[in-house]
């Protein structure tokens, strides 16, 4: 079996590819090169712009499974329907579980790209939800190989670049106020390893709906942080406004959770949050 990688060279990206070279699953990988990989030999390399992919580049090339890792708009999502459409069988969107509002128990019905119509093309930068919305109803609605959209909530993993954890885990180091707008909102996670392993199962597991992918028990900000606490041995110090406190970028007003019954008729259990909650704290926590 062959995959293409979209991305690849950095947090559950990289998790993936390992996954499926463990599988001995060939791996070529897209990306700009501006960021290396630790894959040496066993992977191939294609260095190009996933927002100008050009298809003369890659004449009579083919793969099995292709992974987007790095789609966040429509536009890029057209191009992708041109540029792929007879080069691949199977062909994956990594989506995110913001083209939902807030809300309990969120079923991969809620938001079906089958039908979504939109007007204008929404700029990620200024509306992530919306781009990713209208980025899943092209997929759907213009492809001509099988497409599966995976949602996944925010993913924590020590790898994690952003280091949106990170900052919850200094705020408390550092005696730092944090800002909530609704800390005993409950709110959906994933490991980044549980992430990259569905990835990777979806290989040998195609499906071609929307389907949610997250810890199947959502966890309450204000638990969160008192694991945080606990382990620090320090108070965290809530702020009641945004004004000079850290501003928690997981700060929801609601419940904000994922259903994830579909998940579980493929016999795929993430790990539940609190058996690596502690772990990763301790791991992040290292980190100055």
């Amino acid at each position: 079996m062959k995959a293409l990688v979209l991305g690849g060279n950095r947090f559950f990206g990289k998790r993936l590819v390992k996954s499926l070279l463990e599988k001995n699953i060939e791996v070529t990988l897209l990306n700009r090169g501006q960021t290396s990989d630790p894959f040496g030999k066993h992977v191939e390399r294609i260095q190009m712009d996933r927002k100008n992919l050009d298809s003369s580049a890659l004449q009579n090339r083919h793969w099995n499974i292709i992974y987007d890792q790095i789609c966040y708009d429509a536009n890029e999502a057209m191009l992708a329907c041109s540029v792929f459409k007879e080069k691949t069988d199977h062909y994956v969107f990594t989506s995110s579980q913001s083209v939902y509002p807030e809300g309990e128990n969120l079923k991969e019905t809620s938001f079906d790209p089958k039908i979504y119509k939109f007007q204008s093309i929404a700029d990620r930068n200024l509306d992530y939800a919306e781009a990713k919305r209208q980025a899943e109803a092209t997929f759907y609605q213009n492809a001509k190989f099988p497409i599966s959209i995976v949602r996944f909530p925010i993913v924590l993993g020590e790898d994690d670049y952003t280091e949106r954890f990170l900052l919850h885990i200094n705020a408390v180091r550092e005696s730092t106020p944090i800002y909530f707008p609704n800390i005993k909102a409950k709110i959906s996670f994933i490991h980044s390893q549980d992430a990259a392993e569905f990835l990777s199962f979806l290989a040998e597991n195609p499906y071609d709906s929307p389907i949610n992918c997250a810890s199947s028990k959502p966890i309450q900000l204000e638990k969160l942080m008192q694991e945080i606490s606990n382990f620090l041995g320090k108070e965290v110090l809530f702020s009641a406004t945004e004004k000079s406190a850290t501003v928690s970028p997981f700060g929801i007003s609601s419940d904000w959770y994922m259903n994830t019954d579909k998940l579980k008729d493929f016999c795929f259990y993430p790990r539940e949050i609190t058996t690596w909650l502690g772990d990763l704290i301790t791991q992040l926590s290292k980190k100055v």
